[in-house]
């Protein structure tokens, strides 16, 4: 039987849980799957755990230099030979019945180029939990977003895809140009977004995804520790005002919209400067603190209205070592 989809794990030192993700996949019933692995130089006994579970199944390509996300992703679409492709984190865990429920949804509409399945959390020990941060999803029901329908469901909900819950139709992945190396942090947003805008996105709603969340993780929220983490929050500055200017331009409520993604962006780098605050790092902490108040001068209103913290940013602003005796807790 020829492939009929492809799933590519793309691997780096992944050897604590990626014989269960593996067995998942290899497990899949009513589709014929082509499986690659692109490790990015592992040190551990990633590609042994490959060897062992997959056996000849698995085409294992090792890159002789870390090529990085969106490099290493695009890898994997062009080791493919079939006509739709899952990207599926090293930790995760697919569902029975997910890979036949895209293939059939892709075979149903040529220009479907993404199919979405709804997703649970579970923890390093694979228990399920709730957590609100990550838990998103595009509704109840299943349907079929239409070419320029899926920017304002990214607005509203922050990413509602993770990326091990999505498969993609490799036309799509071509034609908008593949993965965008400039995004460290939010290359697969960036990608949804772009075959969102002459592409179809099928929603399904029933939950086939188990997504990993655990401290070394890609699904766990990045803390910022130094200043070149900021850069996360300079890409969804990036990405959100392209989605103004580009999709949303003549949206009825393109300016509450705004508003409103600006201020959760302030809240989060509030959060991030007390954080700093907390670990001893000042300088980093008003850094945050400064970007807050830049990008939704709105989040005064909430930060005076906790005395506590009113006065801790305020002390900041005046005098970051100060603040940093007074409220380290390093």
């Amino acid at each position: 039987m020829a492939h009929l989809i492809t799933v590519a794990i793309p691997t780096f030192n992944g050897e604590s849980h990626l014989k269960e993700t593996l067995l998942s996949i290899l497990s899949q019933q009513w589709v014929d799957v082509e499986l690659i692995i692109s490790d990015d130089s592992s040190e551990d006994k990633t590609l042994d755990i490959v060897r062992a579970t997959a056996g000849d199944r698995a085409q294992i390509v090792v890159n002789r230099q870390r090529l990085g996300l969106a490099d290493n992703w695009n890898q994997c679409v062009r080791l493919c030979s079939t006509p739709y492709i899952a990207i599926v984190h090293q930790d995760d865990v697919l569902c029975p019945g997910h890979l036949a429920a895209h293939v059939s949804t892709f075979n149903k509409d040529e220009r479907v180029g993404l199919v979405v399945s709804n997703k649970t959390m579970i923890d390093d020990r694979g228990r399920e939990i709730e957590d609100p941060a990550t838990l998103s999803g595009l509704g109840p029901i299943d349907r079929v977003f239409y070419p320029g329908e899926v920017a304002e469901q990214m607005v509203n909900r922050d990413n509602p895809f993770h990326c091990s819950a999505v498969s993609i139709r490799t036309e799509a992945h071509a034609e908008v140009g593949g993965f965008n190396s400039k995004y460290q942090y939010l290359v697969d947003w960036d990608f949804w977004l772009r075959v969102s805008r002459s592409w179809k996105v099928a929603w399904l709603a029933s939950p086939s995804v188990q997504i990993r969340s655990h401290h070394d993780s890609d699904t766990t929220w990045l803390h910022i520790k130094d200043k070149k983490d900021l850069m996360i929050f300079k890409e969804y500055e990036s990405l959100f005002d392209e989605m103004f200017e580009k999709d949303l331009a003549g949206h009825r409520q393109s300016a509450k919209l705004r508003r409103e993604v600006n201020l959760r962006l302030a809240r989060r780098l509030l959060d991030e400067s007390l954080s700093g605050l907390w670990s001893g790092q000042p300088e980093l902490a008003k850094e945050c603190l400064i970007r807050s108040v830049r990008r939704s001068p709105r989040i005064l209103g909430p930060m005076m209205s906790h005395p506590r913290v009113g006065v801790k940013m305020g002390i900041l602003a005046l005098a970051p070592r100060v603040a940093s005796q007074l409220f380290s807790r390093a």
